[in-house]
């Protein structure tokens, strides 16, 4: 059969995207076909700005978005004019911008000329990338985010002198990239991986690269795409939180019912146990960043407790895990267990197991749920287990992930208190609950992003910021970003609430307001409107407006309005405006049963 008979066969699209040995045409036939038949999707807006051709990188953005459930809408810049690219994004509503840069654009032959080119033109080519490069970081505030692609070589590392020569000017080069990347809302994207990953042979075709000015291959514009996409989840549409795991098989070789605890596959110095005994690094690690580790395993409870406590070369211990289901119900409930638990969407789940039927018997009850099956052979399973580490990929490490572990467990022993008191009145009384108040706090500002990224059951206009735009917001002096700071007798949940406002006078209108879900059920969403009423009047304003827009998952939030005193005054086409006459109406005051303070 010839192409052009082939091209006219019906193709499943997502299956032909999905499909990494799948021909370059069938991928731009599939792109096409996937973004008609699935128009509803959300859509992503991308700016590519590149000193090198890349019109297959905003093709494989396409490809790499549909396969997240999300439509990307690439703008490309003009070859080179960055700065321009960027300003032109901005204007443009681009919220997600690449950059890739390129050493010949810098000194052409730059990888040949490096051993050769002499202490001074270096010291001049590493400034002058590093006015540009803090030229670019300034306008990071303007996008969610800004991915700052580190320089890398285009030929093969080998062992001579200019090779040499030349890795140690790409390194100069990129520290000033990481120094540049240090700014809000600048993330560095490591082309030189992604290479890695194809391999540079198939990454880089010489052909097009000189002749056209294009050397990135389809493989490897489909790699950088990945990359971006997993790094921005898909322009912020998802977010996982949750870990589940099975044990049997994945934690460790063997079967601890018929093995016993003393039997199963774990060593450290002998194959396979060694395999299970790398991962378990892993999930620490992971757990270490905020993810939160969770089993449900079919066995007998007290076989896994007692190697979770005492096996020698266990790396995971009972303090890594927030909730254990293990017993001999069904996988799937006791995920839904976990989920409500934990109060998180579905959606915000990855489970993993060595079983495909208990992974097909969960895709069929829990469709939402992001399913890994650990490889047949256990050689395989620490290399693979990269994947599932990339599926809680934030693009940027957040301290304050990293007690994520204590502060729900801390919820669950809450809800456990709260379903002995009695009553919920009771309940919270004895709550101790404090919610402090912080106005335009800069050190907060990467965690306010972050759960603005985070939040969508008590979301009320689900949008998203990136680092840079909720530092361009604390630095208006119209605007102001409220963090809600909550604690109680069980444990302090850090920053878990965020406020962001417009002061236009005479109206002040609530950009956003969200809360965690770890401290929903308390309250503490009435805690802060006398506060933001006071900044409205310091600020001129008689006036307070607000949407509600709704979503998939914040349907509770659609009464919260009228409940905190603003009333309806007309729809929109995403939502329902309110808004209360600040001379005339007290807005709620804090709940009785909590105390709220302002560091403003």
């Amino acid at each position: 059969m010839s192409a052009a008979e082939s091209a006219h066969l019906p193709i499943d699209p997502l299956a032909a995207l999905a499909d990494p040995e799948a021909p370059l045409a069938t991928v731009l036939r599939a792109v096409r076909e996937a973004e008609a038949q699935h128009a509803d999707l959300p859509v992503v807006r991308f700016g590519l700005s590149a000193s090198v051709v890349t019109d297959l990188l905003a093709t494989m953005l396409q490809r790499r978005s549909l396969l997240a459930a999300t439509r990307a809408d690439v703008t490309q810049g003009a070859l080179g004019a960055h700065l321009e690219n960027l300003d032109a994004f901005a204007a443009a509503g681009v919220r997600h911008a690449c950059v890739v840069l390129s050493l010949d654009a810098v000194m052409p032959a730059f990888e040949e000329r490096a051993a050769t080119a002499g202490e001074p033109l270096m010291a001049a080519v590493e400034q002058r990338v590093r006015q540009e490069l803090a030229l670019i970081a300034e306008r990071a505030p303007a996008f969610a985010t800004l991915h700052l692609g580190l320089f890398h070589r285009l030929t093969p590392q080998v062992c001579t002198a200019t090779s040499e020569a030349a890795d140690r000017a790409v390194a100069r080069l990129n520290a000033v990239v990481v120094e540049a990347a240090s700014a809000p809302g600048v993330q560095t994207l490591d082309v030189a991986a992604a290479l890695a990953a194809v391999g540079i042979d198939r990454a880089v075709d010489n052909r097009v690269r000189f002749r056209f000015g294009a050397p990135y291959s389809a493989r490897a514009c489909d790699e950088i795409a990945r990359r971006v996409v997993g790094a921005t989840r898909a322009g912020g549409t998802y977010l996982r939180k949750a870990l589940v795991l099975d044990c049997d098989g994945t934690l460790w070789g063997g079967i601890v019912g018929e093995d016993g605890p003393e039997g199963i596959r774990l060593d450290p110095n002998q194959y396979p146990g060694s395999t299970f005994w790398s991962v378990q690094h892993q999930l620490v690690a992971l757990q270490q960043q905020g993810v939160l580790l969770c089993l449900a395993s079919k066995n007998n409870p007290e076989d896994v407790a007692e190697v979770f406590a005492n096996h020698p070369a266990m790396v995971l211990r009972p303090e890594h895990l927030i909730l254990s289901e293990v017993g001999w119900h069904e996988k799937g409930e006791s995920i839904e267990r976990i989920a409500a638990t934990l109060g998180i969407g579905l959606d915000s789940v990855v489970f993993v197991d060595d079983s495909p039927y208990e992974l097909e018997a969960v895709r069929a009850r829990l469709p939402d749920v992001t399913l890994v099956r650990v490889p047949a052979e256990a050689w395989a399973w620490p290399s693979a287990f990269g994947a599932v580490a990339e599926l809680f990929t934030t693009g940027r490490s957040q301290d304050a992930d990293a007690d994520k572990t204590s502060q729900y467990r801390a919820l669950a022993a809450a809800k456990s208190a709260e379903a002995g008191a009695g009553d919920r009145a009771t309940f919270l009384a004895t709550l101790e609950l404090r919610v402090r108040l912080g106005v335009d706090v800069a050190e907060q500002v990467e965690r306010i992003s972050e759960l603005t990224q985070k939040s969508n059951q008590f979301n009320l206009t689900t949008r998203r910021y990136g680092v840079g735009e909720i530092a361009h917001a604390m630095a208006d002096p119209n605007r102001r970003v409220v963090s809600l700071s909550v604690s109680d007798r069980f444990a302090d949940h850090g920053l878990t609430g965020v406020i962001v406002l417009r002061l236009d006078a005479p109206v002040c209108t609530v950009e956003a307001f969200l809360l965690s879900c770890r401290v929903l059920g308390r309250d503490v969403e009435m805690a802060p409107w006398q506060v933001v009423c006071a900044l409205a009047r310091d600020a001129g304003c008689s006036t307070i407006r607000a949407t509600f827009r709704p979503t998939r998952k914040n349907a509770q939030v659609a009464p919260f309005w009228p409940a905190v005193g603003l009333v309806p005054i007309g729809d929109e086409a995403d939502g329902t405006t309110f808004e209360a006459d600040l001379s005339t109406t007290a807005l709620c005051p804090p709940p009785h049963h909590l105390e709220a303070l302002c560091d403003h």
